[in-house]
C-alpha cells in the first residue's frame, strides 16, 4: 500500500434549532503518490445541538484519519469554522482535565464523553506526529468548507426523518481532490421543481451570492403583491447535493429566504429570513403570516431582473 502522506480533515456541523435536528460531516482529503482521493463522512441525530454535531464531525473524521494512518507518517490537518472545537482542543480541554472534566467554576464539563473522545484522539494523534488545527471562516468560499458545510446540512435533513442517531459508512466522492463533491449537472427533480414554482408565478435567477459556490443550481424568486405595492420577495435556493445524497434521500436541497423592508426611521433597512423549504404552501404560508405579526413595510428596492441565460 501507498505511503500516505497528507491527511487534511474538513470538519462541519449543522442544526435547525438548539437543540432539534442535526447533521455532522468530515470531508477528508487523502495524499499519496498516487494522487488525492476524497472522503465523506456524515452522520446525525434527530434531537440535538449544533455544538454537538460540531464535536462530532471533528472526532469522527480524525478517528478515520488516525485508523488510515495506522503507525504515523502522514501530516493530519484539521480544518473548522468551529471556534468551540479550536479552543477547546488548544486551551480548555488540558485544564479541564486536569479538573475531572470540570469547569472553572466546578461545574460539569458539557459534551464531556465527546470532549473526552477528541481529546484521547489529540494524543494519539500526537504520538502518530501531531495534529495541525487549522480555522477556516465559514461561508467564505473555501472549497473544502463549502464541501463539509453542505454534507452536514444534508445530514440535518436527513435527521428529521430518523428517530435514532445514525452515521454512513465512509464514502469516496472525489477521486480527483478538487475539494468538493463531483456533481453531473441539474438533476430531473431540481427540473421538476423549477417547473411547478414558476407555475405558481416564481422566475429564475442566478443569485450572484450563491454562483460561484459549488452545486448552486438557480434560485426561483415569487413577487408577493398587494394591490399595487410589492410586500416583499421570496427566494428559494435550489442546489444539487450530487453524490454526497448518496441515493438516500433527493440530490435537490431547497433553502427558502426572504427580506422584509422594515418599517421604522432607517428606511432601507431590511430583515433577512432563511428557513428550510418545506413545499410552497407552508413555505409561503409562514412568510406571511411573519409579514403581517412583524408590522414589515412595503418593499422598496427594484425588482431585481434575472440574470442573462438564466
Amino acid at each position: 500500500m501507498t505511503q500516505i502522506s497528507d491527511i487534511v480533515i474538513h470538519s462541519d456541523g449543522a442544526c435547525s434549532g438548539n437543540p432539534g435536528p442535526g447533521g455532522w460531516s468530515a470531508c477528508l482529503e487523502i495524499r499519496d503518490a498516487g494522487g488525492t482521493r476524497q472522503v465523506v463522512l456524515r452522520g446525525g441525530a434527530p434531537h440535538t445541538t449544533n455544538n454537538v454535531m460540531e464535536l462530532s464531525g471533528a472526532a469522527n473524521g480524525l478517528a478515520y484519519a488516525l485508523e488510515l494512518n495506522g503507525a504515523g507518517g502522514a501530516k493530519i490537518r484539521l480544518r473548522t469554522d468551529s471556534e468551540y472545537v479550536l479552543k477547546g482542543l488548544r486551551e480548555w480541554s488540558a485544564n479541564w482535565k486536569r479538573r475531572g472534566w470540570k469547569t472553572a467554576a466546578g461545574d460539569p464539563v458539557k459534551n464531556r464523553d465527546l470532549w473526552e473522545r477528541l481529546s484521547d484522539l489529540r494524543d494519539q494523534a500526537g504520538r502518530q506526529g501531531g495534529l495541525e488545527l487549522e480555522h477556516v471562516r465559514g461561508h467564505s468560499g473555501d472549497p473544502g468548507n463549502e464541501a463539509a458545510d453542505k454534507a452536514a446540512v444534508a445530514a440535518r435533513d436527513l435527521s428529521r426523518r430518523r428517530t435514532a442517531a445514525w452515521a454512513d459508512p465512509p464514502e469516496v466522492v472525489s477521486p480527483d481532490g478538487a475539494g468538493g463533491a463531483k456533481t453531473d449537472g441539474p438533476s430531473e427533480e431540481a427540473e421538476t421543481f423549477r417547473s411547478e414554482a414558476e407555475q405558481r408565478g416564481y422566475r429564475r435567477y442566478l443569485d450572484p451570492f450563491h454562483n460561484n459556490k459549488s452545486g448552486y443550481l438557480f434560485s426561483m424568486q415569487l413577487r408577493v403583491r398587494e394591490g399595487a405595492d410589492t410586500l416583499y420577495f421570496v427566494n428559494v435556493d435550489a442546489w444539487d447535493m450530487g453524490t454526497l445524497s448518496r441515493g438516500q434521500m433527493p440530490r435537490l436541497s431547497l433553502e427558502a429566504n426572504v427580506q422584509f423592508h422594515t418599517e421604522d426611521d432607517n428606511q432601507g433597512d431590511f430583515a433577512n429570513v432563511t428557513t428550510p423549504f418545506r413545499g410552497f404552501e407552508e413555505t409561503e404560508d409562514f412568510f406571511s403570516r411573519m409579514w403581517g405579526a412583524m408590522g414589515f413595510g412595503r418593499y422598496e428596492r427594484a425588482d431585481p431582473g434575472p440574470e442573462a441565460g438564466a
